[in-house]
Protein backbone atom coordinates (compact mmCIF):
# COMPACT_ATOMS: atom_id res chain seq x y z
CA UNK A 1 0.00 0.00 0.00
CA UNK A 2 1.52 3.49 -1.00
CA UNK A 3 1.49 6.45 1.29
CA UNK A 4 1.97 8.94 -1.34
CA UNK A 5 0.32 12.11 -0.27
CA UNK A 6 -2.80 13.20 -2.24
CA UNK A 7 -4.53 15.95 -1.20
CA UNK A 8 -7.97 16.70 -2.02
CA UNK A 9 -10.92 14.52 -2.97
CA UNK A 10 -11.60 15.18 -6.79
CA UNK A 11 -15.26 14.71 -7.16
CA UNK A 12 -15.84 11.27 -4.11
CA UNK A 13 -18.28 8.97 -5.00
CA UNK A 14 -18.49 5.12 -3.24
CA UNK A 15 -17.52 5.72 0.73
CA UNK A 16 -16.64 2.50 2.54
CA UNK A 17 -15.51 2.70 6.52
CA UNK A 18 -13.35 -0.17 8.32
CA UNK A 19 -13.90 -1.31 11.92
CA UNK A 20 -10.66 1.19 13.02
CA UNK A 21 -12.29 3.76 11.17
CA UNK A 22 -10.47 4.01 8.34
CA UNK A 23 -12.69 5.13 5.56
CA UNK A 24 -12.17 4.13 1.53
CA UNK A 25 -13.15 6.49 -0.91
CA UNK A 26 -13.95 6.51 -5.00
CA UNK A 27 -12.38 9.87 -5.82
CA UNK A 28 -11.60 10.77 -9.30
CA UNK A 29 -10.44 7.95 -11.13
CA UNK A 30 -8.87 6.68 -7.86
CA UNK A 31 -9.52 4.88 -4.69
CA UNK A 32 -8.51 7.14 -1.62
CA UNK A 33 -7.60 6.31 1.91
CA UNK A 34 -8.43 8.31 4.83
CA UNK A 35 -6.68 7.09 7.59
CA UNK A 36 -8.22 7.92 11.70
CA UNK A 37 -5.06 9.91 12.21
CA UNK A 38 -6.68 12.86 9.36
CA UNK A 39 -3.67 11.54 6.81
CA UNK A 40 -5.20 11.47 3.32
CA UNK A 41 -3.45 9.01 0.57
CA UNK A 42 -3.57 6.96 -2.37
CA UNK A 43 -4.68 3.28 -1.74
CA UNK A 44 -1.95 2.52 -4.46
CA UNK A 45 -1.00 5.01 -6.97
CA UNK A 46 -3.46 3.75 -9.58
CA UNK A 47 -5.05 6.74 -11.58
CA UNK A 48 -5.95 10.56 -10.97
CA UNK A 49 -8.12 13.17 -11.25
CA UNK A 50 -7.17 13.78 -14.63
CA UNK A 51 -6.80 10.47 -16.21
CA UNK A 52 -8.54 6.97 -16.70
CA UNK A 53 -7.48 3.70 -17.64
CA UNK A 54 -8.41 0.08 -18.11
CA UNK A 55 -5.34 -1.26 -16.73
CA UNK A 56 -4.84 -4.25 -14.08
CA UNK A 57 -1.58 -4.41 -12.16
CA UNK A 58 0.28 -2.98 -9.05
CA UNK A 59 1.05 0.41 -8.12
CA UNK A 60 1.06 3.50 -10.72
CA UNK A 61 0.96 0.43 -13.71
CA UNK A 62 -3.54 0.39 -13.23
CA UNK A 63 -5.82 2.63 -13.74
CA UNK A 64 -10.13 2.83 -13.67
CA UNK A 65 -12.33 4.48 -15.63
CA UNK A 66 -14.73 6.11 -13.53
CA UNK A 67 -15.04 3.87 -9.90
CA UNK A 68 -18.23 5.02 -8.34
CA UNK A 69 -18.59 2.18 -5.45
CA UNK A 70 -16.76 0.95 -3.09
CA UNK A 71 -16.54 -2.32 -0.19
CA UNK A 72 -14.40 -4.40 1.49
CA UNK A 73 -14.97 -8.20 1.56
CA UNK A 74 -14.21 -11.02 3.99
CA UNK A 75 -10.98 -11.70 2.95
CA UNK A 76 -9.74 -8.23 3.23
CA UNK A 77 -9.80 -7.58 -0.76
CA UNK A 78 -11.21 -4.16 -1.69
CA UNK A 79 -13.88 -4.09 -4.24
CA UNK A 80 -14.76 -1.62 -6.61
CA UNK A 81 -17.03 -0.96 -9.06
CA UNK A 82 -15.70 0.69 -12.40
CA UNK A 83 -18.82 2.16 -13.89
CA UNK A 84 -16.72 3.75 -16.52
CA UNK A 85 -15.05 0.52 -17.91
CA UNK A 86 -17.92 -1.96 -16.74
CA UNK A 87 -16.58 -3.62 -14.96
CA UNK A 88 -15.90 -4.99 -11.06
CA UNK A 89 -12.09 -4.58 -9.99
CA UNK A 90 -10.43 -5.47 -6.81
CA UNK A 91 -7.50 -4.29 -5.03
CA UNK A 92 -5.79 -6.45 -2.77
CA UNK A 93 -4.07 -5.74 0.55
CA UNK A 94 -0.77 -5.40 -0.85
CA UNK A 95 -2.16 -2.40 -3.72
CA UNK A 96 -2.75 -4.53 -7.11
CA UNK A 97 -5.11 -4.08 -8.55
CA UNK A 98 -7.13 -6.57 -11.06
CA UNK A 99 -10.41 -6.72 -12.79
CA UNK A 100 -12.40 -9.40 -11.60
CA UNK A 101 -15.48 -9.42 -14.36
CA UNK A 102 -16.53 -7.51 -17.16
CA UNK A 103 -14.28 -4.66 -18.52
CA UNK A 104 -14.68 -5.34 -22.06
CA UNK A 105 -17.46 -2.73 -23.24
CA UNK A 106 -20.92 -2.66 -22.39
CA UNK A 107 -23.30 -5.79 -22.37
CA UNK A 108 -25.28 -7.39 -20.93
CA UNK A 109 -24.18 -11.16 -20.07
CA UNK A 110 -24.02 -13.71 -17.54
CA UNK A 111 -20.54 -15.64 -18.00
CA UNK A 112 -17.52 -15.33 -15.95
CA UNK A 113 -14.30 -13.01 -15.88
CA UNK A 114 -13.72 -10.87 -18.70
CA UNK A 115 -16.81 -12.92 -20.79
CA UNK A 116 -19.16 -10.63 -18.26
CA UNK A 117 -20.83 -7.82 -19.37
CA UNK A 118 -22.61 -4.95 -17.56
CA UNK A 119 -23.76 -1.90 -18.66
CA UNK A 120 -22.71 1.28 -16.00
CA UNK A 121 -22.47 -0.74 -12.92
CA UNK A 122 -23.23 1.83 -9.90
CA UNK A 123 -22.95 -0.03 -6.47
CA UNK A 124 -22.08 -2.76 -4.78
CA UNK A 125 -22.82 -4.76 -1.64
CA UNK A 126 -21.28 -8.18 -0.40
CA UNK A 127 -23.59 -10.80 1.40
CA UNK A 128 -23.10 -13.38 4.32
CA UNK A 129 -22.14 -15.70 1.44
CA UNK A 130 -19.45 -13.77 0.15
CA UNK A 131 -21.93 -12.99 -2.67
CA UNK A 132 -21.64 -9.17 -4.41
CA UNK A 133 -24.41 -7.41 -5.15
CA UNK A 134 -24.72 -5.11 -8.34
CA UNK A 135 -26.99 -3.22 -9.29
CA UNK A 136 -26.37 -2.46 -13.69
CA UNK A 137 -28.14 1.05 -13.80
CA UNK A 138 -27.93 0.42 -17.70
CA UNK A 139 -29.34 -3.12 -17.69
CA UNK A 140 -31.91 -1.47 -15.32
CA UNK A 141 -30.97 -5.15 -13.17
CA UNK A 142 -29.77 -6.60 -10.12
CA UNK A 143 -26.89 -8.96 -10.46
CA UNK A 144 -24.42 -11.23 -8.84
CA UNK A 145 -20.77 -12.35 -8.74
CA UNK A 146 -21.15 -15.97 -6.87
CA UNK A 147 -17.52 -16.78 -5.20
CA UNK A 148 -16.47 -18.69 -7.73
CA UNK A 149 -16.28 -15.73 -9.94
CA UNK A 150 -20.03 -16.45 -12.26
CA UNK A 151 -22.07 -13.54 -12.86
CA UNK A 152 -25.95 -14.14 -12.84
CA UNK A 153 -28.86 -11.89 -13.33
CA UNK A 154 -30.82 -11.93 -9.95
CA UNK A 155 -33.70 -9.84 -11.09
CA UNK A 156 -34.57 -7.68 -14.32
CA UNK A 157 -33.73 -8.44 -17.97
CA UNK A 158 -32.15 -5.16 -19.50
CA UNK A 159 -35.71 -3.30 -20.16
CA UNK A 160 -36.89 -0.40 -17.83
CA UNK A 161 -40.07 -0.63 -15.88
CA UNK A 162 -41.78 -0.89 -12.26
CA UNK A 163 -42.76 -4.52 -11.75
CA UNK A 164 -42.89 -6.67 -8.63
CA UNK A 165 -42.09 -10.07 -9.39
CA UNK A 166 -39.38 -12.89 -9.57
CA UNK A 167 -36.14 -12.73 -11.57
CA UNK A 168 -36.35 -11.97 -15.39
CA UNK A 169 -40.17 -10.56 -14.38
CA UNK A 170 -39.58 -7.84 -12.11
CA UNK A 171 -38.07 -4.38 -14.00
CA UNK A 172 -36.38 -1.17 -12.23
CA UNK A 173 -36.16 1.78 -14.00
CA UNK A 174 -32.06 2.69 -13.43
CA UNK A 175 -31.67 0.83 -10.12
CA UNK A 176 -28.59 2.49 -8.22
CA UNK A 177 -27.67 2.60 -4.10
CA UNK A 178 -27.81 -0.83 -2.23
CA UNK A 179 -27.68 -1.89 1.23
CA UNK A 180 -27.92 -5.25 3.32
CA UNK A 181 -31.06 -5.13 5.54
CA UNK A 182 -30.89 -7.16 8.52
CA UNK A 183 -32.83 -9.92 7.60
CA UNK A 184 -29.60 -10.17 4.79
CA UNK A 185 -31.80 -8.89 2.25
CA UNK A 186 -31.00 -6.93 -0.02
CA UNK A 187 -32.33 -2.95 -0.07
CA UNK A 188 -32.40 -0.93 -3.87
CA UNK A 189 -32.68 2.60 -4.31
CA UNK A 190 -34.85 2.56 -8.14
CA UNK A 191 -33.69 5.92 -9.17
CA UNK A 192 -35.92 6.19 -12.22
CA UNK A 193 -39.36 4.75 -10.23
CA UNK A 194 -38.51 7.27 -7.16
CA UNK A 195 -38.74 3.80 -4.91
CA UNK A 196 -36.63 1.80 -2.55
CA UNK A 197 -37.27 -2.20 -3.47
CA UNK A 198 -36.45 -5.05 -1.67
CA UNK A 199 -34.80 -8.08 -3.56
CA UNK A 200 -33.89 -11.97 -2.03
CA UNK A 201 -30.93 -13.67 -2.60
CA UNK A 202 -33.77 -16.13 -4.20
CA UNK A 203 -34.72 -12.98 -6.72
CA UNK A 204 -38.52 -11.95 -4.96
CA UNK A 205 -38.62 -8.48 -5.60
CA UNK A 206 -41.26 -6.04 -3.61
CA UNK A 207 -41.87 -1.92 -3.54
CA UNK A 208 -40.77 -0.96 0.25
CA UNK A 209 -41.39 2.99 -0.34
CA UNK A 210 -42.65 4.92 -3.36
CA UNK A 211 -45.04 4.30 -6.41
CA UNK A 212 -43.30 5.74 -9.18
CA UNK A 213 -44.38 9.24 -8.97
CA UNK A 214 -41.54 12.09 -7.53
CA UNK A 215 -42.33 13.32 -4.15
CA UNK A 216 -41.49 14.14 -0.69
CA UNK A 217 -44.38 12.55 1.13
CA UNK A 218 -43.64 10.86 4.08
CA UNK A 219 -45.90 8.01 5.59
CA UNK A 220 -45.72 5.43 7.61
CA UNK A 221 -47.85 2.79 6.55
CA UNK A 222 -50.01 3.82 3.29
CA UNK A 223 -47.30 3.11 1.03
CA UNK A 224 -49.58 3.28 -2.13
CA UNK A 225 -49.53 6.96 -1.33
CA UNK A 226 -45.78 7.47 -0.74
CA UNK A 227 -43.28 8.84 -3.44
CA UNK A 228 -39.39 9.47 -3.15
CA UNK A 229 -37.56 12.80 -3.83
CA UNK A 230 -36.47 13.42 -7.11
CA UNK A 231 -33.00 11.62 -8.37
CA UNK A 232 -29.91 13.64 -7.18
CA UNK A 233 -27.56 15.89 -9.94
CA UNK A 234 -25.09 13.09 -10.70
CA UNK A 235 -28.00 10.69 -12.43
CA UNK A 236 -30.06 13.27 -14.43
CA UNK A 237 -26.40 13.39 -16.16
CA UNK A 238 -26.98 10.13 -17.02
CA UNK A 239 -30.58 9.61 -17.74
CA UNK A 240 -31.82 8.58 -20.89
CA UNK A 241 -35.27 8.68 -22.87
Amino acid sequence: MSTVAAPGLGKPNGLFVLADGTRLACAGNSIRVLAPSGLLYFLTAAGSNASSGNQDGPGADSGFGGPFDITVDPAGNVVVVDYGNHALRLVSKAGAVSTLEGGGGAGFADMQGAAARFDEPFSVVVTANADYVITDFGNHAVRVVTPGGAVRTLDGNGERGFVDGQGAAARFNYPTGLAVDVDESILVTDSGNHAVRRVTMVGAVSTVAGNGQKGQMTTGRARPRASIAPAPWWWTRRARS
